[in-house]
């Protein structure tokens, strides 16, 4: 539309300038070719009007596409941006669902553990005093907290702990405790978990020897 509107105020311009050129030259009615050349100069305005129009709308429809192309950049970095979120959120929420699967079965084990122990005669019963599986499963939750504090670098916390739960039989309050550089997080949960269970056996007791 606005190629047409260009073409034809090219047209009207190309007229009223052969027209001013006869009126100068005195090529006909002087009369008629200034009610001519009015005219035409009238139907340029027009043109001109609306050749204004159609540029102002363009450039508003320009204005709104760019809108919309960073609005539908914003759109493709967010929907991203929750891509990421969501795939976070569920590597957490299988993290949590393993980690409530583990305490549930360790649970299980503890529970039957016990039950099978009440129907143990004595003399087979004394070869599990004060193993590890004994430690854990007679305190399970006192074990549990301790290794935590230990998995968090509190050591004088999970010591005090142990201490006020009648342990110290088990640890060395000399020994050099710490997570090695290149210890992964499992390794370290392990180790945490077999110190607090050598830090919760009563005082008094020795390790089992195999």
């Amino acid at each position: 539309m606005v190629e047409h509107l260009e073409e034809e105020k090219y047209q009207k311009m190309s007229e009223i300038d052969k027209l001013k050129v006869q009126i100068a030259n005195k090529e006909g009615d002087s009369s008629i070719l200034s009610q001519k050349l009015e005219k035409l100069q009238n139907e340029l305005a027009s043109v001109d009007e609306k050749l204004a129009d159609k540029k102002d709308k363009l450039a508003v429809a320009d204005q709104q596409l760019d809108e919309l192309n960073k609005d539908m950049e914003f759109v493709k970095e967010r929907t991203e941006t929750l891509r990421q979120d969501a795939m976070q959120l569920s590597r957490e929420a299988q993290t949590g669902a393993g980690t409530l699967i583990k305490t549930a079965m360790l649970e299980s084990m503890v529970t039957d553990y016990r039950s099978k122990m009440a129907s143990l005669p004595p003399e087979i019963k004394v070869a599990f005093d004060g193993s590890p599986l004994e430690t854990i499963a007679e305190h399970t939750a006192e074990v549990l907290h301790c290794a935590t504090l230990l998995y968090l670098g509190y050591i004088d916390q999970a010591t005090t702990f142990a201490e006020g739960q009648g342990g110290g039989g088990g640890g060395s309050n000399g020994m050099k405790w710490g997570r090695n550089e290149d210890e992964d997080d499992r390794r370290w949960a392990h180790r945490c978990l077999a110190m607090a269970n050598r830090m919760m056996r009563p005082k008094g007791s020795k390790s089992r020897k195999r």
